[in-house]
């Protein structure tokens, strides 16, 4: 890299934060979907987990442009870091804590704290487009704290042009995609992770999911809806396991998020089939691919929409084709702040692209509402059957298109 690439650089307020001399600072973009960002970081494997942790749902690559907006990433001891009071304000993210040290024009200073994990130090010159972020010298668990912290700020710029995010699931074949929408407890799980382990597709998301226009490849005047996948843990239903060729590796293997391995499901068969009953399992996405072998990608056209409705008693499935929808449905499946919380910049650590003005949340429901659409209603018994009820509901939504 250039010697004054770093050199040059708007700087956040905390000289301590100055890069290590540009030889030992590794350079690589981040991008989702149509954001781009730029990390230097003296921490030299953090390009490496974030390819482990995030891709191919966010792609990693190098020599990114200088002007992007910039993530400095520099290593500090432990005794480096500033002392937190009780005093100081905070806010609560569920297992994530923000500590505001500082918060003016002139610079943003927080103590981001995880349950079980170890902090970062951040600090910023708002509006300046850099972001300096400090880790713990030599622990592992902070290149995941750093990793999460540039999904933050990737999500940040997507939710702040206000990118629409729903709350479903995606799967993908040859680019194409179909979007699954359902509330919590919908089957979008379960059927994504079957669908993508059991009938041969390739998995985008399982639980959300955020959706761009692909105009330069399209030659639709508006350009295709894409649908991009978001890198997150997934929870998999213990009965979505029953059967499936990877049970038993999943229950003796050593599985992060459970400290260890989870045991036997065999009781998992004699358990009633529903959200009431159901057991999760938790798989980071390296564990996921690894694991079942599955295919992940970053996102797809989309072609269609599914409804699923799991049904307790039912045995085998119906589907239907959906027409009669008032304007405006798929909003209901819009995500929630409560889902964005990650990804919300509350106290303005970074900067919205210059590109684009927000617009408000919902713009892309006409589009999405023309696709051909089907509700399925299913029972327990789609898992053993995943290829020929999956085709069906192809078949269907080619039918729907045709009319």
């Amino acid at each position: 890299m250039p010697e004054d690439t770093v050199r040059n650089l708007p700087h956040s307020g905390d000289p301590r934060l100055a890069c290590a001399p540009p030889a030992h600072v590794r350079v690589f973009g981040l991008t989702a979907g149509n954001v781009t960002i730029r990390v230097e970081s003296e921490v030299a494997e953090l390009a490496d987990w974030a390819v482990r942790l995030l891709s191919p749902v966010f792609t990693v690559s190098a020599e990114p442009p200088a002007h992007l907006p910039t993530v400095r990433v520099v290593s500090r001891s432990r005794e480096w870091f500033p002392e937190v009071s009780d005093r100081v304000p905070r806010l609560h993210l569920d297992e994530e804590r923000i500590h505001v040290l500082e918060y003016d024009v002139e610079r943003v200073a927080v103590v981001w704290d995880r349950d079980g994990g170890t902090p970062l130090y951040v600090c910023t010159t708002p509006g300046s487009g850099v972001i300096d972020a400090a880790v713990t010298r030599g622990d592992v668990v902070d290149h995941r704290s750093a990793v999460r912290f540039l999904k933050f700020v990737l999500g940040a710029r997507l939710t702040a042009t206000g990118t629409d995010f729903m709350h479903g699931a995606a799967v993908a074949r040859e680019g194409r995609a179909l979007l699954l929408l359902a509330p919590s407890g919908g089957g979008k799980s379960s059927l994504s992770f079957n669908a993508s382990t059991r009938a041969d597709w390739t998995f985008l998301s399982d639980d959300l999911v955020f959706l761009t226009r692909d105009e330069v490849r399209s030659r639709q005047p508006q350009g295709e809806l894409r649908v991009h996948g978001w890198p997150h843990r997934l929870g998999v239903s213990s009965s979505a396991l029953v059967g499936h060729p990877a049970r038993t590796r999943i229950e003796e293997a050593s599985l992060r998020r459970h400290g260890g391995r989870i045991g036997s499901l065999s009781s998992a068969g004699s358990i009633p089939w529903g959200r009431a009953t159901r057991r999760r399992v938790y798989l980071d996405l390296d564990e996921f691919r690894q694991l079942t072998g599955a295919r992940v990608a970053a996102g797809g056209v989309v072609d269609g929409i599914v409804l699923p409705q799991p049904e307790e008693h039912r045995r085998g499935w119906q589907i239907e084709q959906v027409t009669h929808e008032p304007e405006g449905w798929s909003r209901r499946y819009l995500a929630s702040t409560e889902e964005l919380k990650f990804m919300i910049d509350f106290l303005g650590l970074t900067t919205a692209p210059a590109d684009s003005t927000p617009s408000g949340r919902g713009r892309t429901y006409p589009s999405l509402e023309r696709l051909p659409a089907v509700r399925v209603r299913y029972g327990s018994d789609v898992n053993s059957r995943m290829p020929q009820f999956w085709a069906e509901i192809c078949e269907a939504l080619e039918r729907s298109e045709a009319s």
